[in-house]
């Protein structure tokens, strides 16, 4: 849109872990010198802690509200594309809507994947071999993250979650591997699997958003 629309703006508020972990780093910089007047680009981090702390950890009500109101003219945007897990997404788009944003300039894509009879009789039956009260263990970022799995929650990324991990993923559907992991102890049966491929799986990688846990003990490692 940049090339074919000269007179237009992009701005880019971009959420990832680490510095190392943004995806297409060079080439966004690249664009952003290009484009140095009409191209931003915002980046935020959640693992590692910028010297401006507005830019530190994730995307809430507070710091959306300070966005719209500070760094995006809603009378003026023409578009807004959004793109990572679903609850952030909706998050988004109810407060950009808030303040004004018309619905039909918010757009979003939701991954997820649909269940045949297979795949639900496939699920209920990993359901039926999960093991309550697991002790698991994380391995991300060199350190280690300890907590035991709650009854309410089926996979290894929703009880991390629950329990206060910081974890990389995305659809929660099988689908985008946003939230992979390797299985170093223990033993899980993945809901679904749309992901990985055989030669991956035979590796012991899993998708943590799927992965039910089947032993008292797991652990896995998302630095691999």
């Amino acid at each position: 849109h940049l090339l074919s629309e000269p007179n237009c703006t992009f701005k880019l508020f971009y959420l990832n872990r680490t510095v190392k972990s943004i995806i297409f780093k060079e080439e966004i910089e690249r664009l952003k010198n290009q484009f140095f007047e009409r191209f931003q680009v915002f980046h935020f981090l959640t693992k590692e802690q910028r010297d401006i702390p507005f830019l530190n950890g994730r995307f809430d009500k507070e710091k959306l509200a300070v966005l719209t109101k500070t760094f995006i003219d809603i009378e003026d945007t023409a578009h807004c594309f959004l793109c990572g897990p679903q609850e952030m997404i909706f998050l988004i788009r109810d407060e950009l809507e808030a303040v004004g944003l018309a619905g039909d300039r918010i757009h979003y894509e939701l991954f997820f994947s649909g269940e045949n009879e297979a795949s639900k009789l496939h699920i209920a039956e990993v359901l039926e071999h999960k093991v309550d009260g697991t002790d698991v263990t994380i391995i991300d970022a060199g350190k280690e993250f300890h907590f035991v799995m709650d009854d309410d929650f089926d996979t290894i990324l929703d009880g991390a979650l629950a329990a206060g991990a910081d974890l990389p993923f995305a659809c929660k559907g099988g689908v985008c591997s946003t939230c992979k992991c390797k299985l170093v102890e223990g033993e899980v049966e993945m809901k679904v699997n749309y992901a990985l491929e055989q030669e991956e799986v035979d590796q012991n990688y899993v998708l943590s958003c799927q992965s039910v846990p089947t032993t008292k003990k797991i652990v896995v490692d998302f630095d691999v």
